[in-house]
């Protein structure tokens, strides 16, 4: 198992030097993970939601808006493109019916608290997730050029991260990619290779 390795977006050149951004990504401990995890959950409220607390709780929410009869139809539909994933003998998924299941889905995050507030958790997680995996986990990067087409040099701060300063300077595509990678990495049991 490695503690390290450097990811590289986009394709390798055929000759020449690689001169690609580089991100060398580091395998936290156990106890940095766990951390990590905690002030995701806790400061952030950004703990992913699992997708049966997601349709139990929209579920809820059209018996709560809607009359026995018409929700009874859409918790079938909603079961049966959410609840049947694994489930081969599921059938295909119309178009009209991904655009109703879209549609329900929007209702219920404007109309119904409890399932907006679970959309939210998971757009936290999705937008916050990558960008604390970066500030933490990369100890090192080189070729990145800031936004001011000026290279960007690495530091940290003197809490172990990234200071704010250097991240506004990256492209923040290139933030979300290394620091999704980053995150993986972290629970890939070190099976990157360089």
């Amino acid at each position: 198992m490695q503690d390290h390795f450097w990811y590289r977006p986009g394709e390798k050149p055929e000759k020449g030097k690689d001169t690609r951004p580089g991100f060398r990504i580091r395998m936290a401990s156990l106890m940095e993970r766990g951390e990590f995890d905690a002030e995701l959950e806790g400061r952030h409220q950004a703990a992913p939601v699992p997708a049966f607390v997601m349709l139990d709780t929209a579920i809820a929410g059209v018996h709560a808006l809607l009359e026995q009869g018409e929700a009874a139809e859409l918790e079938e539909l909603l079961r049966s493109f959410h609840g049947d994933a694994g489930n081969p003998e599921r059938g295909e998924v119309s178009k009209e019916e991904r655009a109703q299941i879209a549609e329900i889905e929007a209702v219920l995050a404007k109309s119904w608290p409890p399932y907006r507030q679970l959309v939210e958790q998971n757009a936290r997680y999705r937008n916050l997730m990558p960008l604390l995996a970066f500030q933490r986990f990369v100890d090192d990067f080189e070729n990145v050029t800031g936004t001011d087409s000026k290279p960007v040099a690495f530091e940290r701060d003197k809490a172990g991260n990234i200071p704010d300063a250097v991240l506004r300077r990256i492209h923040p595509a290139l933030i979300y990619a290394a620091g999704n990678r980053a995150y993986n990495f972290q629970y890939a049991a070190g099976e990157e290779k360089n």
